[in-house]
């Protein structure tokens, strides 16, 4: 599998958990692979009451503690199915919200 197919399946598993962690998908997801770990880039992963809760500090930090636990929840499935695609062992996955990007970026250390 070529560079492009694995980043390709990469973005779509990434949406896919997106989906059913958040009940809608992400608009744009882009993935950089490098040596022993991968970047990944969800855009647009927002839903209205996320959007609500941005506009406001006390909101933003709602927002960031109600990802953060939602992404634990999911993280042992992700860890297992980004597994299965790149075919090697996941040690870690950080996640990082950045409201002025309005993305949230994966970095998976392999």
């Amino acid at each position: 599998m070529s560079r492009g197919e694995l980043a390709e399946r990469i973005n779509l598993e990434t949406a896919k958990i997106y989906k059913e962690m958040l009940g809608k998908g992400p608009e744009r997801v882009r993935t950089k692979l490098c040596e022993d770990f991968l970047i990944i880039q969800v855009n647009g992963a927002n839903t209205t009451i996320f959007n609500h809760l941005r506009s406001t500090d006390k909101g933003l930090k709602v927002l960031k503690l109600m990802r953060s636990s939602l992404f634990e929840l999911f993280e042992e499935d992700a860890k297992k199915r980004y597994e299965q695609i790149i075919n090697k062992k996941v040690k870690e996955i950080f996640y990082n919200y950045q409201k002025k990007e309005k993305q949230i970026i994966l970095t998976i250390i392999l």
